[in-house]
């Protein structure tokens, strides 16, 4: 594959050859949503000794911005790479599933450890799996009320 690299502060190209368009990517990586609730009571002490006090639910995050106006960008594809959220509350995973849905833009997403760990959980495929089930490695998903992996690349 031949390919080129340029960048600047605020934007970064790639040149692969034999495409026949350019292609607009948005990338994010470590957010670290923060939400938790009482349906994660059993938590909220661990959490907050790990990483203090929650996000407070009323107040948007900026990722969740972000998400809402990317329909307007033009984009083809945003690729989301791990530690979208610090720990996999319910109100973590909620949120994150609303602000991808808004973008309206297919979701190249693979996570972290973050993404699927609670402090104090021990790491590991076998405790990944048991947390999260999916997407267990990188995933391909639509933006679609019921949004669900398309592929599974491993």
């Amino acid at each position: 594959m031949n390919v080129t690299h340029a960048w600047t502060e605020r934007t970064a190209l790639i040149a692969v050859r034999g495409l026949r368009r350019p292609v607009r990517v948005l990338h994010s990586t470590d957010v670290h949503l923060s939400y938790i609730d009482e349906r994660d009571a059993d938590r909220i002490e661990e959490v907050r000794s790990c990483w203090g006090e929650a996000q407070d639910e009323s107040v948007r995050h900026p990722f969740e911005e972000l998400m809402g106006g990317a329909s307007r960008m033009g984009l083809d594809l945003i690729v989301l790479t791990g530690d979208m959220i610090s720990y996999p509350s319910q109100a973590n995973v909620e949120r994150l599933h609303k602000a991808v849905l808004q973008a309206g833009v297919p979701i190249l997403y693979t996570s972290g450890n973050h993404d699927w760990q609670f402090p104090g959980v021990p790491g590991g495929a076998e405790s990944r799996e048991s947390w999260w089930a999916a997407p267990r490695h990188t995933t391909i998903m639509s933006n679609t009320q019921h949004s669900r992996p398309l592929q599974e690349v491993k």
